[in-house]
């Protein structure tokens, strides 16, 4: 794959949405990233595509390496260029619904990506239960460090300081104990991130109000006055008790809510439920590190972040949430990255062994139990762990290499696919869990008697 010779702009996409324990359909999905009336397209634009959701059922016959929803998502936006680069889910208990976070990326970023990791906190009945919680995925893309974190709290508007707590505890527990860039090296605290994003079912509730007080502020006339209702946002005002709340909210932005509330919505409609007062449960929030803010004396200074838009999404309605997106302008410095790996392509054909040769640069790292491998992939598979049609370990030796070296390894004919087409070849790194490498797509002819 072709190395990325610019600094780069990058788009990244978060959704949220708790899905109430509802699986939605493929044109549920498909709802989601099409154009809304002030919505626009989400996700099939973006470079980096993060979807949260909450309450997210767990079909029992997944396994660790496969997941019914992971599939959905991944079935409708592979088709636009998106593999899932890793995804982590905490449930109740198997096979109940709980967190997931999804993480996909375009294809040409995957061999950027490196330090792959995550984690699950529990803070359901005293931390014992995954109803509650968080669900993490870290990353490192290019040399930025990104965190993303998966939330859902405790309900209910008289339970905000049991929130509070939870945040406090979620924010202060979450150790990803992979390294950024080797096994050779210490892992990194949630906070040590250059950027943090902090979203999903948040449950804060509007303070002291009933149901019929936001009804009427939000129907009452054409334009509802939503600046009115988010001065009782608990989210908001424990934001502005600053270092006096155990949050660490305040160390967090959030865009301007413009947008009404998520929830509660009676399921397949646009209306209100009244068994509880309308509120902003489902928010996107991020953290810049101070390490990465614009220097006073920069004379041509560059934000890291910058924030584009921030939505609800009234499609889909299966769910008494509706889905939030916000979208994010990401500046890193991609430039003369090259992967680690580099194909050396030749030709393939149908039932002969294939010879797979490649280079890897100086300075890779290398896996030592469980070894690397090189998996063949279809053109337009949608997860780079499971959608492999066969796979090589790879002949590195394990360690740092000192210089760049050439390797070749051979894949049997038997185990090519029956089918002649287009694929690709990906180097597969345990010790990290990334792309070192990825070839070009390449032509498999068919087999000829």
């Amino acid at each position: 794959m072709a190395s990325i010779n610019t600094t780069s702009s990058l788009t990244l996409s978060v959704i949220t949405w708790n899905l109430a324990d509802i699986t939605p359909d493929p044109s549920g999905i498909e709802e989601l990233f099409l154009p809304q009336p002030d919505v626009a397209s989400v996700g099939t634009s973006s470079d980096l595509l993060i979807i949260g959701l909450q309450e997210a059922p767990h079909a029992i016959s997944a396994v660790v390496s496969a997941d019914h929803l992971v599939d959905l998502f991944g079935n409708y936006l592979s088709p636009k260029g998106f593999i899932c680069a890793t995804f982590n889910r905490m449930s109740i208990t198997p096979g109940l619904w709980g967190l997931l976070t999804m993480i996909f990326v375009k294809a040409p970023l995957l061999c950027y990506i490196r330090g792959v990791d995550s984690l699950t906190t529990r803070t359901g009945v005293g931390g014992l239960v995954g109803n509650k919680g968080a669900s993490s995925v870290r990353l490192v893309l290019g040399r930025t460090t990104l965190c993303f974190v998966n939330c859902h709290l405790v309900p209910h508007s008289e339970n905000n300081s049991k929130r509070v707590q939870e945040i406090k505890y979620i924010m202060e527990a979450q150790y990803f104990e992979r390294s950024v860039t080797s096994h050779f090296t210490l892992g990194m605290h949630m906070s040590g991130h250059d950027i943090v994003f902090l979203f999903g079912d948040l449950n804060f509730r509007l303070e002291g109000r009933t149901f019929d007080e936001v009804h009427s502020v939000l129907t009452d006339s054409s334009e509802p006055d939503i600046d009115k209702l988010l001065k009782l946002d608990q989210l908001q005002l424990e934001q502005v008790k600053g270092a006096d709340s155990e949050s660490h909210l305040h160390d967090f932005i959030e865009a301007p809510i413009t947008f009404i509330p998520s929830f509660k919505f009676e399921p397949n409609t646009d209306e209100y439920s009244r068994n509880r007062p309308p509120a902003w449960c489902d928010r996107i929030l991020w953290r810049v590190h101070k390490k990465c803010l614009p220097k006073a004396n920069d004379p041509n200074p560059v934000n890291l972040l910058r924030h584009i838009d921030y939505n609800l999404h009234k499609l889909p309605r299966i769910s008494d949430h509706k889905a939030v997106s916000a979208t994010f302008q990401l500046n890193i410095n991609l430039e003369s990255l090259i992967p680690n790996v580099i194909f050396h392509l030749s030709e393939w054909q149908i039932g002969y062994d294939a010879n797979i040769m490649f280079d890897v640069m100086k300075g890779t790292v290398i896996s030592f139990l469980p070894w690397d491998w090189i998996g063949l992939y279809p053109q337009n598979f949608s997860h780079i762990q499971k959608d492999y049609i066969t796979y090589v370990y790879s002949p590195v030796r394990h360690g740092r290499l000192s210089e760049q070296q050439t390797f070749k390894v051979r894949m049997p004919g038997n185990t090519l696919p029956k089918s002649s087409g287009f694929y690709r070849l990906a180097y597969i790194s345990r010790s990290q869990n990334c792309v070192l490498g990825m070839s070009p797509l390449f032509y498999i002819r068919p087999y000829v008697d």
